[in-house]
């Protein structure tokens, strides 16, 4: 009978097939278990975050009427000149104290969803900027009526003062409607769970 010897090299690589084999499968097991471990980000906020972003949009609304309805309670003006200027304050005021609220509450939940946090500094970037731009525009119509009130006499600028006093509630209405169109967006799309960034906006909140 013939005995077959093998050699050095046939056993080196005999058994080097298994071991690459068994490195094989435990790479392949390490990436399957490190796989498993990898979670992937949540694309679509719950519904939580949703009603929250919904109920961020319309706080300011809801809030800013409130306001407005105990400022017109408490306060009585009798002359129609009166009516429109305390009619603008009101809006003013009914404003600021929903921003300063809703700011307040904004900050206390903003960590607990990146959503939230998202949706907020969308929607006070744009509360900033509607201040802002009505800053801006203020001070533009005051430098023009100042430029052409030294080119007039005193008897020609009283109409035009009066004309700019009476059309401030008309440009406080129009910047309402806005602010009114762009929070109604603002929560539609929330509610489907995306963030809207209304154009024109400053960020100032990153």
């Amino acid at each position: 009978m013939i005995e077959q010897h093998e050699t050095p090299l046939q056993n080196k690589s005999g058994q080097s097939k298994p071991d690459q084999n068994n490195t094989g499968q435990s790479k392949s097991g390490q990436s399957k278990s490190g796989q498993s471990k990898i979670q992937k980000p949540q694309t679509q906020p719950d519904i939580k975050d949703r009603l929250i972003g919904v109920g961020l949009y319309l706080s300011i609304l809801v809030f800013g009427y409130i306001v407005m309805k105990i400022y017109n309670k408490l306060s009585y003006v009798d002359t129609p000149a009166f009516m429109y200027i305390d009619f603008f304050l009101s809006i003013v005021i009914g404003f600021f104290v929903a921003f300063v609220i809703s700011l307040v509450s904004w900050l206390f939940i903003r960590k607990f969803s990146l959503f939230v946090n998202q949706i907020g500094k969308a929607y006070f970037n744009f509360c900033i900027s509607m201040i802002l731009w009505t800053i801006i525009i203020t001070l533009t119509l005051g430098l023009a009526f100042l430029a052409t009130g030294k080119m007039m006499n005193t008897q020609e600028l009283e109409p035009n003062l009066l004309f700019i006093i009476f059309s401030a509630p008309v440009f406080a209405l129009f910047f309402v409607f806005l602010f009114l169109l762009f929070s109604i967006i603002g929560a539609v799309m929330a509610g489907f769970g995306k963030v809207f960034h209304v154009p024109m906006s400053f960020k100032i909140l990153r």
